[in-house]
């Protein structure tokens, strides 16, 4: 067994492909364990072993009633687990929770090394009964629970049976917190929401990857077609403020172009609105990150679209501000208590999230001479590269659980 143990959904580029089309979990949530992870490693110079389990639709909603057991290893030295569970709709997390408790006391053995530490990855109920097992069979393992969201303000629109099976699930969760050492959070006001010590939480909103930014993003697209373009991408949903950014182009003249990525239970009305309006285009869900951030090239400003208002926005961190930011596109966002200040020296505010607000700085960056709104886009740009990179927050996570 390795000093270092993963516990989450953890994926490397192959066993990602391999899966992809099955309906697990979510690209944003893989990418953002395989960077913290990766970089962690690079850091310490220790590697994980992982045990991981894919959050899916149940079935008969899913494809699979069985989620199978695969293993595979991400470095040499490395044993990965994703642990196989009946995925029956409504008891799978029961399910998944034990078969993770389950490996954990099939792979650990009873040690009392001080260096041995535990990251577990997201806040989920199976994820902390597995932590309940660690602290079991090895009482001085150190757990440490990454938080880059609550389950609380997660599908905040879910029925009556689904809402009262998340509140037996958030009690099991905190009943599980106890065996949890310290914790790394996504944005500062989780900690007052859970109660937490001072002195037992750090801030980090997530990470880059500086190569594949550096490979994917090293040459801006050049356009000369008189265009302002401006682009939404992630999740398109009631609630986000995607209404007001389509109001928002009746405001603007024929010279303006608004583009979307994504999918959610908006998305029909983006659509809809695509299709009357040569001005707003939809792409849906793009292949490959590559092709994002090339779509994302060619705009001339990128939205971050939330509400302040939605109770949501206080506890969670955009991820898709480090793919904006990474481009080298000015970024325009209202301020969001999930988002650090700091990022604010680099963003366009959007006073309040209106359209007659949002097409005014709209405006605004559009009407920038293109030397200056070039400059902020790389000034963005180098913040995230040299100041979030995968690399620099480890180094932070290490400093704050060697404390």
């Amino acid at each position: 067994m390795n000093e270092l143990l993963w516990i989450g959904s953890y994926l490397n580029d192959d066993m990602a492909s391999r899966i992809r089309g099955l309906g697990y979990g979510n690209l944003a949530a893989f990418l953002s364990q395989k960077r913290i992870l990766e970089g962690i490693e690079n850091v310490s110079g220790k590697i994980f072993d992982t045990i991981g389990a894919l959050s899916a639709e149940g079935y008969p909603k899913g494809k699979e009633i069985y989620c199978r057991r695969r293993t595979f290893s991400h470095a040499d030295g490395a044993t990965d687990t994703l642990v196989g569970f009946l995925n029956i709709r409504y008891l799978n997390k029961i399910f998944m929770g034990a078969s993770l408790a389950r490996e954990v006391r099939r792979q650990l053995k009873p040690q009392k090394a001080e260096s041995f530490d535990v990251f577990i990855y997201e806040m989920r109920s199976a994820c902390l009964k597995a932590a309940k097992a660690v602290k079991e069979m090895c009482p001085s393992a150190r757990i440490h629970l990454i938080v880059p969201d609550l389950p609380q303000f997660m599908d905040l629109n879910a029925n009556r049976t689904k809402r009262a099976l998340k509140a037996l699930d958030w009690n099991c969760i905190r009943r599980n917190m106890r065996y949890v050492d310290d914790y790394i959070l996504y944005a500062a006001p989780m900690a007052e929401y859970l109660g937490l010590k001072d002195g037992s939480w750090m801030v980090m909103e997530g990470s880059i990857n500086q190569d594949i930014a550096d490979r994917e993003c090293s040459s801006p697209e050049s356009r000369q077609d008189g265009k302002h373009i401006v682009m939404y991408s992630g999740s398109i949903k009631r609630g986000f403020g995607i209404q007001q950014l389509l109001d928002a182009m009746r405001l603007l003249d024929d010279s303006y172009e608004l583009r979307f990525t994504g999918g959610g239970d908006y998305a029909d009305v983006v659509r809809s609105y695509a299709e009357h309006d040569k001005r707003i285009k939809y792409y849906g869900i793009l292949p490959t990150t590559a092709d994002l951030i090339k779509l994302q090239m060619q705009a001339d400003m990128l939205v971050n679209m939330r509400s302040p208002d939605e109770p949501a926005s206080r506890y969670c961190f955009p991820s898709k501000l480090f793919e904006y930011m990474v481009s080298g596109t000015p970024v325009i966002s209202c301020r969001l208590g999930g988002i650090p200040d700091e990022y604010f020296n680099y963003l366009v505010e959007i006073p309040e999230l209106t359209a007659a607000s949002i097409a005014e700085t709209i405006r605004k960056v559009a009407g920038m001479p293109i030397p200056e709104r070039r400059k902020s886009g790389e000034e963005s740009r180098d913040f995230i590269l040299t100041r979030k990179n995968k690399n620099v927050q480890a180094r932070r996570i290490i400093d704050f659980v060697e404390r």
